[in-house]
């Protein structure tokens, strides 16, 4: 399988950065539920909208950018005036978008019209017949199946890579088996990548520019990741899934933890690494006394906990010193902030050999400062001790904090 090494990092920080641009608009509006739906002539023009649940169906039409996340599927067959985002282990398209389509998914389907180009990232990816793709198209996936007409650039890494229909830009393709469709049109260059032998054109392709073998420009790396890099997306997801409940439920606890991290590192990673060593002894002393079982469960599910909220207290704080922010921030930029600092880290845990290092690191640091925060005595309430609380405040103060 060919795959450029540092593709996970960018596709990551790429979606970071747009992450970051849409969740900084002037209004969110939050929906969530076991299933959320709406019909074909509702209309929603109020503001952005995201939308958490375990699946979603939305047939209308939205005036802003809509970012939907389930656990089980997402459908849009709606129209959409701006971007829309769609992360789900399965993923169909089949509206209307006038700006970007980001999408993520085990089984991604699109099917319907796109204004301003397509970035997916998939284990299995399909752009069928039907749909209609202004702009250029993105895609990391396992297989990928490519049969719309595209008015703009492709470029695709996959193992398996099957393109036809019109494509009035250049295709780059990287992956093991690379296959052209009769009938297809690519009125620019063909540049692909792959391991297996010379691809083979039929004379019912027509290629406008010219047809290249290239080589990748570092070594290729085993196929398993790809899926490596899937799965770590998916940890990705639940983790950002899980830590804005954790910061709207817990905004002071939260808030303290990041100042006491930003103020003293080393004294965060010295409880970190006791409380990490010593707990699971502890726990695992008192489930085998019999009597002490209770306790063992709670020690255990303390340490769960702790060291899993841990690394959303260090992305937080990772976060807020790459956006520079300082003082009280409003609820949006808290959650922006901890989104982008959850994708550097679980981008840079994908790194050989000092990947687990960092994530373990993350989890530690992060847990010995929830442990000071839990210690710290709640005070007279102000931006300076309570941290997050000044989320719904906007205050500023000359306190470093998310």
């Amino acid at each position: 399988m060919i795959m450029r090494s540092l593709l996970p990092l960018r596709t990551m920080m790429t979606a970071a950065c747009l992450l970051s641009a849409a969740a900084g608009a002037r209004a969110i509006d939050w929906v969530s539920g076991e299933s959320v739906s709406n019909q074909a002539d509702d209309v929603y023009n109020r503001q952005t909208a995201i939308a958490a649940a375990t699946r979603i169906s939305f047939a209308g039409n939205a005036a802003d950018d809509v970012f939907a996340a389930a656990g089980e599927e997402v459908t849009a067959t709606g129209t959409f005036s701006n971007d829309l985002w769609m992360l789900s282990p399965v993923v169909q398209f089949s509206g209307r978008v006038g700006d970007h389509l980001r999408l993520a998914g085990m089984n991604v389907t699109v099917d319907g019209a796109v204004g301003n180009g397509v970035l997916a990232v998939a284990n299995s990816l399909s752009v069928g017949t039907n749909a209609m793709i202004h702009g250029d198209i993105f895609a990391v996936a396992d297989t990928a199946l490519l049969q719309a007409p595209v008015e703009g650039n492709i470029r695709i890494l996959a193992r398996k890579i099957t393109i036809g229909g019109q494509i009035e830009g250049s295709v780059h393709v990287e992956g093991d088996d690379i296959l052209l469709l009769p009938g297809a049109r690519i009125a620019g260059d063909l540049h692909y990548a792959t391991t297996n032998r010379d691809l083979v054109v039929s004379d019912r392709v027509s290629i406008g520019g010219e047809i290249a073998r290239i080589q990748p420009a570092v070594q290729p790396v085993p196929a398993s990741g790809l899926d490596r890099l899937i799965r770590q997306f998916f940890f990705l997801l639940a983790a950002i899934l899980v830590g804005i409940p954790f910061l709207l439920i817990a905004p002071r606890l939260t808030g303290r933890a990041v100042l006491i991290m930003r103020a003293s590192p080393p004294r965060a990673g010295l409880i970190g690494i006791i409380f990490v060593l010593a707990t699971p002894i502890a726990a695992i002393s008192a489930i085998l006394t019999l009597i002490g079982l209770p306790l063992g469960i709670m020690l255990a599910a303390v340490f769960a906990l702790l060291t899993y909220g841990g690394k959303f207290v260090t992305a937080i704080v990772v976060g807020s010193i790459l956006m520079r922010h300082r003082g009280g921030i409003s609820t949006v930029t808290a959650i922006t902030t901890l989104v982008a600092g959850l994708i550097v880290i679980y981008s840079l845990a994908m790194a050989p050999w000092i990947g687990p290092a960092i994530m373990v690191a993350a989890s530690v640091f992060g847990a010995g400062s929830l442990i000071t925060a839990l210690r710290v005595r709640e005070r007279r309430a102000n931006p300076a001790e309570t941290g997050m609380q000044s989320i719904s405040q906007q205050q500023h103060t000359d306190h470093p904090e998310a």
